[in-house]
């Protein structure tokens, strides 16, 4: 029984993993094709930014055991209110960067 819990984990770590990094090795595959200017040349540091800033917001919340940011992960544990809160901002400013980069992204593959 251990050992197909501890399979079962390392699979859903891998999932997870990959499902971080499918966001960037999509857009690393358009990258080529999409246009910016000087003022929207950001969208690299947003997309890559926004990434590990969910990534290590995400082990925070763990880590702490909050539950404001992540209701079904943490169900059953808060964290301190100081906690609680930077897990939120930095989730919320990851996933800011991130879908800010995505619009940038879009505009920059519209035709000319």
């Amino acid at each position: 029984m251990a050992d197909t819990q501890r399979r079962l984990a390392w699979h859903g770590m891998l999932l997870f993993l990959l499902g971080l990094l499918t966001f960037l090795i999509a857009l690393a595959a358009v990258w080529g094709w999409v246009t910016l200017t000087p003022t929207t040349a950001a969208t690299y540091w947003l997309a890559v930014g926004g990434s590990y800033a969910n990534c290590i917001f995400l082990l925070l919340a763990g880590v702490f055991g909050t539950s404001r940011s992540t209701p079904l992960h943490g169900a059953g544990h808060a964290g301190s209110p100081w906690q609680e809160s930077l897990v939120y901002a930095g989730l919320a400013a990851g996933a800011l960067a991130v879908l800010v980069a995505s619009a940038l992204v879009l505009w920059g593959l519209r035709r000319r």
